[in-house]
């Protein structure tokens, strides 16, 4: 996609609309009227006179987005650009219900009954943290390889290995966007060490938003919303403590992007079915290489096994449904999420009725049924509760680390600071796993570096800019020479031996796309 494309006036004002409209789908529409709906959303907010000191010229902010456009892996059927897109729509379209942007199509809806919930993001959020909430947004699923966490785990990969099986790919997402935003000389928003005040709040919001999409921990970010609920009913916040209304916001921000990157649940029906269908495609290509490469495969990937009906009743009752209920405790203008949730379950109980199946997927039998029950997301176990001690060291859980609490305070007085852009990492592992049945995956190197600060940093094309955070894995084994630097994102790794075989099964494994081999 050229960055040279233009769009006629006329088009961009449509697209100015659409972007204010719940029934806003992208999958009508071109990469390239997708990256003018982020820049006509991103510049807006950008405009707030808070904002004037990190403002992004317009040529600039085109590169970057067409950049970020094409980190996203077009082979996936669902976790690629256009949810992306969508999920930021959503995030815009949530962020003018509840009053923190002003726009003149949406309603900003007021709630004289609870004025102190009705008015709590926009006490709580300021234009900083609306602007990073929307940046996170863009870039919440850079990269994504196409497959879950359980698969990165179950495969050893370099990733998880690095990520300490925790919320692996979303590590990685938030890692990617921001090296993708030092890359183009944003330093006003990730360097920490030179500009506190506008990094510190940007990368706190962004990191923790991101992370809050891994629906591993789902559970535990829905009780968070659910307690903050209860404390605003007690008016138990003290808008005076800072460190409280930090992780108050962060909990609002991380509430509302995990809407925003579920939201198809209240979407209009018509935009709900077709993005379901997407996901168990995904879902399905992921079970594709998962028997292929002999590793237990889920109902919920294989073909056949899985009604799209029941599996929509299922995420919908058991996971969408108690975190918009929560998530409208707290802001009451986010009840039209759950009535849109309820109108969308009748329409798929009335499928399910009508014995409906025109998914693809399989049919709909008592067994189906009982697997798609057992394989829901509410269901799921994390595979970390349960490591043990190998050879790349033991795991911990912090129990004591809360959902919404960022992991590092900035301090002006200590160059040791725990943000990522003031320090230098190196990690090396060198293994090879032995070839167990058609499962084996072999790592030569893992490597993470971040390099000091660097002063010359101002174009935003410059490639060697030596503070971008960049992860090198170094996969020679079974002649794969390819290098991965966290953002080259590699189209196709042709050399491969895997590739043709990853291509007869439907699926191109996308980062690089050796370390998943």
């Amino acid at each position: 996609m050229s960055p040279v494309t233009s769009l006629l006036p006329e088009r961009k004002q449509q697209l100015k609309e659409y972007v204010c409209d719940w029934g806003f789908i992208t999958l009508d529409l071109s990469e390239r009227e997708l990256v003018e709906c982020v820049f006509i959303i991103i510049s807006q907010v950008m405009d707030h006179p808070d904002l004037i000191s990190i403002r992004i010229d317009s040529d600039a902010l085109y590169n970057f987005l067409f950049d970020v456009c094409n980190s996203y892996h077009r082979e996936n059927n669902y976790h690629n650009f256009r949810h992306a897109v969508d999920v930021l729509q959503a995030t815009y379209y949530f962020l003018s219900r509840i009053g923190c942007i002003q726009l003149p199509n949406t309603p900003v809806e007021t709630h004289k009954k609870r004025p102190k919930i009705a008015n709590l993001a926009r006490d709580l959020l300021r234009p900083i943290d609306t602007f990073a909430l929307l940046m996170a947004a863009v870039g919440h699923d850079i990269g994504h390889p196409g497959v879950n966490n359980m698969f990165m785990i179950n495969s050893s990969t370099p990733l998880a290995i690095l990520y300490n099986d925790r919320s692996v790919l979303e590590s990685f997402h938030s890692m990617a966007f921001c090296h993708l935003l030092q890359q183009h000389g944003f330093r006003q928003l990730v360097d920490v060490r030179n500009y506190p005040e506008s990094a510190v709040p940007f990368r706190k919001v962004v990191v923790s938003s991101i992370l809050a999409t891994d629906m591993g921990r789902h559970e535990e970010y829905v009780k968070s919303v659910e307690e903050q609920a209860v404390r605003l009913k007690k008016n138990a916040i003290n808008f005076q403590d800072e460190r409280q209304c930090e992780q108050e916001r962060l909990i609002i921000c991380g509430a509302l992007i995990k809407c925003a990157d579920i939201s198809n649940c209240a979407r209009p029906f018509s935009s709900a079915e077709k993005w379901a269908k997407l996901l168990v495609e995904e879902f399905c290509k992921q079970g594709d290489l998962e028997k292929e490469l002999g590793m237990p495969v889920l109902p919920m990937n294989q073909r056949g096994k899985l009604p799209l009906e029941d599996f929509q009743l299922s995420f919908k009752r058991n996971v969408a449904y108690k975190l918009f209920t929560a998530v409208k405790d707290v802001l009451p203008e986010m009840e039209f999420t759950v009535k849109g949730i309820d109108k969308n379950i009748e329409l798929w109980e009335e499928m399910k009725r009508r014995g409906h199946h025109d998914s693809g997927v399989g049919e709909l039998s008592s067994e189906n049924v009982e697997s798609c029950r057992r394989s829901s997301l509410v269901n799921y176990v994390e595979a970390v509760t349960v490591l043990h001690d190998n050879d790349y060291g033991s795991y911990s859980d912090d129990k004591d680390k809360g959902v919404g609490e960022y992991e590092g305070e900035y301090d002006d007085s200590d160059n040791e600071s725990d943000n990522d852009n003031n320090r230098t990492h190196e990690k090396s592992t060198a293994e090879t796993a032995e070839t167990s049945g058609n499962r084996a995956l072999c790592v030569e190197e893992a490597v993470i570096k971040e390099d000091g600060d660097d002063n010359n940093s101002t174009s935003a094309s410059k490639k060697n800019n030596k503070t971008n955070a960049s992860i090198s894995l170094n996969n020679s084994v079974n002649g794969c020479d390819n290098n991965f630097d966290g953002t080259g994102f590699e189209d196709k790794c042709s050399s491969c031996p895997q590739s043709e075989s990853r291509r007869k099964a439907g699926w191109i494994a996308p980062i690089c796309r050796c370390i998943i081999q």
